[in-house]
């Protein structure tokens, strides 16, 4: 018996539509960062960072829309089966960066700081975007994204003065 109003038919919903559990895009299982700021002889100052990222996971999808569908993210391959919500997880980060810094009296409580900093000292490979369509020959691969924590080894100088 249903109440007025109340529809008790089940719709069926096609399983590339919802039901599905998974991680989001972006997930980050691990990460860790370690930093330090040492005060050396001679007004020198080092610091450094290290960071470390687990792989993070992104859409994933066939490529193309098999059922016609208009869907901006096809998952349906040609046998039929689902690709997995969000089933690549990329290349695990690792960055170290370092400052090397030293102060300068001016007279009075002014001073000016010369600076020196590297980021992704040791030019670790760091990839933020992939190929992620299964019908790729490219998928899996790496593609550039200019986001400065993917960058390769830069060095910057710097000055900054206090008064």
């Amino acid at each position: 018996m249903s109440s007025p109003g109340v529809c008790n038919v089940a719709v069926p919903v096609r399983p590339e539509y919802g039901g599905e559990y998974g991680y989001a895009v972006g997930d980050q299982r691990h990460r860790a960062v370690f930093n330090g700021i040492w005060e050396l002889p001679y007004a020198f100052q080092l610091s450094g960072l290290y960071f470390y990222g687990s792989g993070a996971r992104f859409s994933t999808t066939y490529g193309t829309d098999q059922r016609n569908s208009a869907s901006s993210s096809p998952r349906v391959r040609p046998n039929g089966t689902i690709v997995p919500r969000n089933d690549f997880v990329g290349a695990p980060l690792h960055r170290v960066d370092l400052r090397f810094l030293r102060h300068f009296a001016l007279g009075g409580h002014a001073k000016v700081d010369g600076i020196i900093e590297f980021f992704n000292l040791f030019n670790h490979a760091n990839y933020g975007s992939y190929v992620t369509s299964e019908n790729s020959t490219a998928y899996g691969q790496p593609v550039q994204n200019v986001a400065v924590e993917y960058q390769p080894r830069m060095m910057q100088l710097g000055f900054r003065f206090v008064f």
